[in-house]
């Protein structure tokens, strides 16, 4: 038994506008060299775009986005006897799941994304 306490969970903050937790997900993959606010600005401007363009509410195109980012399936490994097979897993149909769908966001911090983001459109 450890003698340490439990470790408190922490939560995802959400950011200080849309008060979503995506969006600061999306700040924190953004986010180079610890300029957070140069991230957040890059992140309004785009959700302002996206909404003068299609006159929909930018988290609803986030969402959409992220969910056509997210893969259906995945393969874990999994030991049988002796030897590792890698074995096919569905993802649950859920709203976004940001652990699930973090690690298949493109790398967005490469300055060709920081020119495509800023660009308009």
């Amino acid at each position: 038994m450890s003698r340490r306490g439990t470790a408190e969970e922490k939560t995802a903050k959400s950011d200080p506008i849309y008060r979503n937790r995506l969006v600061n997900m999306l700040v924190n993959r953004i986010l180079k060299h610890g300029k957070k606010s140069l991230a957040y600005q890059i992140i309004y401007r785009a959700m302002k775009k996206i909404q003068q363009k299609t006159k929909t509410n930018p988290l609803f195109v986030l969402r959409q986005a992220i969910h056509g980012v997210t893969p259906d399936i995945a393969v874990k490994a999994r030991r049988v006897g002796g030897s590792t097979h890698q074995v096919i897993f569905f993802f649950s149909v859920t709203p976004v799941d940001p652990p699930l769908c973090h690690p298949f966001f493109p790398p967005l911090h490469l300055p060709l994304q920081y020119l495509i983001l800023s660009q308009p459109w």
